[in-house]
Formats: C-alpha cells, sequence, structure tokens
C-alpha cells in the first residue's frame, strides 16, 4: 500500500531550557503528551526569532536564543495524515520578564557569548514559569526522567537522554 507524502515540510523552532538537573517542557493538556517549548517558524523569520516569539506567547517571558544543538527531522503519520517536520532545537542562554518594554536578551548570540556557555540557562530566583495559553501547561522534568515520559518527537527524546547536549549541533532523522 503506497502512502501519500506530506504536503509540505513543517520547520519548528525548539527552545532547551535547563536548570538544576530538570528540562522545561510544554505538555499538551488535552492529550497528556510532552515537547519542548517552541513553535513553527514563519516565513521570512528566522529560526532564532521564532523560538523567541514562541517562548514571548507561551510564557509571557524574554528569551535570549543561544546556539542550535540539534536539528531533527521526523516522519510520522498524526489523525491518519502524514506529517513531515524539521525541528531546530536551541540552547536558552536566559530567560527574563520585561514587561511592556521590548527583549533586550531576544536574538542569536554571538561566539563571544556562547564561549560563556554552560548547560544551564540563567533564570532569576523569583522567576514565575506557567503558561500564557489554556491548552498548554509547562513543567520540570528531571534529565533523568525524559526517557520514562512520552516526549515528542521521539528523536529528540532520545538526544537528551543519550548525548551531550552541549556538543556541537548534532543531525538525527527518524
Amino acid at each position: 500500500m503506497h502512502q501519500t507524502p506530506p504536503d509540505h515540510i513543517e520547520i519548528i523552532a525548539r527552545a532547551l531550557i535547563i536548570r538544576s538537573g530538570s528540562i522545561l517542557l510544554c505538555e499538551n493538556l488535552k492529550n497528556g503528551y510532552f515537547y519542548l517549548p517552541g513553535g513553527h517558524v514563519e516565513p521570512g523569520e528566522s529560526s532564532p526569532d521564532a523560538c523567541a516569539r514562541e517562548i514571548l506567547e507561551e510564557l509571557k517571558l524574554c528569551a535570549r536564543i543561544g546556539p542550535c544543538r540539534l536539528i531533527a527531522e521526523q516522519r510520522f503519520e498524526q489523525n491518519g495524515k502524514p506529517r513531515h517536520e524539521i525541528s531546530l532545537v536551541f540552547h536558552v542562554e536566559h530567560l527574563t520578564r520585561q514587561p511592556g518594554k521590548p527583549c533586550p536578551d531576544s536574538g542569536p548570540m554571538t561566539d563571544q557569548d556562547d564561549a560563556r556557555g554552560g548547560a544551564e540557562t540563567l533564570i532569576p530566583d523569583d522567576l514565575e514559569i506557567r503558561s500564557a495559553e489554556d491548552h498548554i501547561g509547562f513543567v520540570w522534568v528531571g534529565i533523568g526522567e525524559i526517557g520514562s515520559i512520552d516526549l515528542r518527537p521521539w528523536v529528540i527524546r532520545d538526544w537528551i537522554t543519550e548525548t551531550n547536549r552541549e556538543a556541537a549541533v548534532r543531525f538525527v532523522s527518524g
């Protein structure tokens, strides 16, 4: 039986936000699965800008987007329809709340900024993490627990549990 191919490829910018050995995950409240925060890259928008925009929309937080750590290609079926997406996973360097002001920390980092690096995201102690959208929630999950939850796409789940997330960018396909 021949399966109809998808009519387009979706590009998703995703955020890797790590704090105290845990990763911030977005939960689809209706269906109970998890994924890294982020969303679709719009035409004419850079992937790092899309990642920062999605964090602002979903969390009302400003994000400084660091280097791309993973390019993950996934082909799957959803609700009987073939899908094909490419996820670009960016390390988030810094999260802040800047009410009523532009986000000064947004945008891609320079090589000099990246040299400061580190796996952790700088998050002020008093920064509350809460969803700005009714259909999603946010939860911190320990890196050691990631393999036991329904984190999608699975190629990202496997990368988180099996690799050095600070290494050079990696491409995986599934």
